[in-house]
């Protein structure tokens, strides 16, 4: 829940960045409207990038990252 919640802030007070993700989201429902993993995948590097720079510790986005990468296996 915290990366959500530190997503939800950092694009709040960065709306360019907001515009980027929501640019990529689109993309990425266009170009795999059927494969929701892949979707994930794709978000994954944009959005660990933003929670490092929300502030989340290493240890937070390694969890995350590996939560994410697994969906692909």
């Amino acid at each position: 829940m915290v990366n959500q919640i530190a997503v939800r802030d950092y694009l709040r007070g960065h709306p360019e960045h907001a515009a980027r993700y929501g640019a990529l989201k689109k993309q990425l429902a266009d170009q795999f409207p059927d494969d929701i993993d892949s979707y994930v995948l794709g978000k994954t590097d944009f959005l660990l990038e933003i929670l490092r720079r929300a502030g989340l510790t290493a240890e937070q986005i390694g969890k995350i990252e590996r939560d994410n990468r697994r969906l692909t296996i």
